[in-house]
């Protein structure tokens, strides 16, 4: 997959910047997933993980020749006690996210966990979307410059002296395709985008083709999105940066 990237060893990055990570998938239409009673059985098969159940809500716009309705789905979050990860549970989704994230295979065990709790509740028959995400918020030097720790092709000239003092808001994105994955990168820096002194790299890998849905093949796939999203991070910062320097 995007094997135009490089092979690279999942080796710990020092201070790594990464600030939150999503791992997401859609499914088809759970009734079971629709009531707090029918979550409820969710959360009794996993609240060792996660003891807090809270109540949520979902806006969906709909655009039609009638108008524009906006419809209230009903969403759950399971969390917990220090709300830093959390399980998203509703009739067609269920998502982890974490601003805690130690490594892939802790996640991989979570998502596990998570998967099979719900073939076993609500025996889902598609996955209509899997998706990763990594959001990456890299510091600058002393000087205010990303030199240091990201690729010159992605600074630009946002990143040269008088450009970067002046820039209030740079935002790029690119889009590449694997077959069906699609690999979302959006990178930049100013106030408007990001704290200043920061730099995002958010970096998004997705597949939006219907399948029938299976535990192994789900886990499968992230794991490959994983590596995907791994080595395209790597492609983007500097040796420097993976050093921890």
């Amino acid at each position: 997959m995007f094997d135009f990237l490089p092979a690279e060893s999942a080796d710990p990055i020092p201070g790594a910047p990464l600030n939150q990570v999503i791992a997401q998938v859609k499914f088809n239409a759970q009734s079971s997933l629709s009531t707090q009673q029918g979550v409820g059985v969710l959360y009794d098969a996993l609240s060792d993980r996660y003891p807090r159940l809270l109540t949520d809500q979902q806006a969906v716009i709909t655009a039609s020749p009638g108008g524009v309705t906006t419809t209230q789905v009903p969403m759950w979050r399971l969390t917990t006690i220090e709300g830093q990860t959390t399980l998203v549970v509703g009739p067609e989704q269920l998502a982890i996210e974490t601003n805690s994230y130690t490594t892939w295979s802790d996640t991989r065990r979570a998502l596990d966990e998570a998967l099979r709790a719900l073939g076993d509740i609500a025996k889902p028959r598609v996955r209509e979307r899997i998706g990763l995400r990594y959001i990456n918020h890299i510091s600058s030097d002393q000087s205010g410059s990303f030199a240091s720790s990201v690729r010159a092709e992605l600074r630009g000239l946002v990143d040269t002296d008088g450009w970067r003092q002046a820039t209030t808001a740079s935002l790029s994105q690119m889009l590449l395709r694997d077959g069906n994955t699609q690999l979302t990168v959006r990178y930049g820096s100013g106030p408007l985008v990001i704290e200043e002194g920061l730099f995002v790299l958010d970096i998004d890998c997705a597949d939006d083709q219907p399948v029938p849905f299976e535990t192994e093949d789900t886990l499968r796939y992230f794991d490959m999105l994983n590596d995907a999203s791994y080595r395209c991070f790597c492609a983007c910062v500097t040796k420097e940066l993976r050093a921890g320097c």
